[in-house]
């Protein structure tokens, strides 16, 4: 597989995501696949996106992932190259309570049924995700404008029947 790093012009904004699991072979075959993407891809992904939620929840967790990125290298040193960081991702217990919300992005892309109900359960939930979030919205002011616009879209797209799981969502 080639991976192409997108040029960057100077002021020109990039995005860590993480896009899922890679299939085939490799030392870590299960370990989720990260990149950058420029602001074109971001475009060119918000239209061919299974579901228009999948762009406010990768950019949340975007958000998340550089903010968990920073804290690791003010106490362990820089981390050098997306290698680097997706052992972290995959391997590393700071990084861990984001795993949840990459297997809810991983079945809202796959189409799965539910895949929107579970995403609204995993933010109503009290848990080590959901305390970590809190800390994380008390601090980082890119997370609290990117999940105010992914909580808009997720009420928007709860069913019905999940009306008591959107007034425990956090406001």
């Amino acid at each position: 597989m080639v991976q192409h790093r997108p040029k960057r012009r100077p002021g020109q904004r990039t995005v860590w995501i993480l896009t899922g699991p890679v299939h085939g072979p490799g030392p870590c075959p299960s370990a989720p696949f990260v990149r950058m993407m420029t602001r074109l891809e971001v475009f060119v992904f918000r239209s061919v996106s299974a579901h228009p939620l999948t762009l406010s929840v990768l950019e949340l967790h975007a958000a998340l992932l550089e903010s968990v990125r920073r804290d690791y290298e003010r106490e362990n040193g820089r981390v050098e190259t997306a290698g680097d960081l997706l052992q972290l991702v995959a391997f590393d217990p700071a990084f861990a309570w984001l795993s949840p919300l990459t297997r809810g992005i991983d079945a809202l892309q796959e189409g799965e049924d539910g895949a929107v109900s579970a995403l609204a359960r995993l933010f109503a939930q009290e848990g080590a995700f959901r305390a970590q979030l809190l800390e994380k919205l008390q601090s980082e002011p890119d997370v609290v404008l990117t999940y105010a616009r992914m909580q808009r879209q997720l009420l928007a797209a709860t069913p019905p029947r999940s009306v008591a799981v959107q007034g425990q969502m956090l406001h």
